[in-house]
């Protein structure tokens, strides 16, 4: 609920610094770090690893918020829901009202800086009937990471977020 949290730098920082005074101060072997969180911890390890490859054995995130600019605009459907504030008071403002904002909701967003050259195996999880996190967050980070063979169609995002269910060409028998 501050310009310090959601993904910031600062943030950013605190995971790195945590690692690292973990391997300092305990029996850590550098070459097996691995993390999993879910949701704004997903975010928040993704993010980490975007910016840090060179720390993690593995990173497994489940739920992540991966677009904070969506995931702001979905959370317009659930008043009572409390992220918007969240999200107005870490970005500075409405980001669907002032660009600056929305500069640091994208800033701040895995899927800017997720892509294929991060060399670290991550393993995304979520739920097709998720409505707190919508499937299509995870949908999308996985793509920015697969090849392009393997990766979803707009098609079958739309599919599985319209009918949460597996669209029918990606069933196996």
């Amino acid at each position: 609920q501050t310009p310090a949290a959601m993904g910031s730098e600062l943030a950013i920082q605190d995971i790195v610094d945590a690692v690292n005074y973990a391997k300092k101060n305990a029996n850590v072997d550098a070459s097996r770090v691995y993390v999993t969180r879910a949701s704004g911890g997903g975010m928040g390890w993704l993010l980490a690893v975007s910016h840090h490859p060179e720390i993690w054995a593995g990173v497994a995130a489940s739920v992540p918020v991966v677009d904070i600019l969506d995931w702001y605009k979905n959370n317009a459907k659930f008043p009572s829901r409390k992220y918007r504030k969240q999200i107005v008071a870490a970005a500075g403002g409405d980001p669907t009202k002032s660009e600056k904002a929305a500069e640091e909701t994208q800033k701040r967003s895995p899927i800017t800086h997720l892509n294929q050259n991060i060399n670290v195996p991550i393993y995304i999880a979520h739920g097709i009937k998720d409505i707190l996190v919508p499937p299509d967050h995870a949908l999308r980070a996985f793509n920015l990471l697969a090849d392009e063979g393997d990766r979803f169609t707009e098609e079958q995002i739309n599919y599985i977020l319209k009918n949460q269910a597996v669209p029918p060409g990606l069933k196996s028998s």
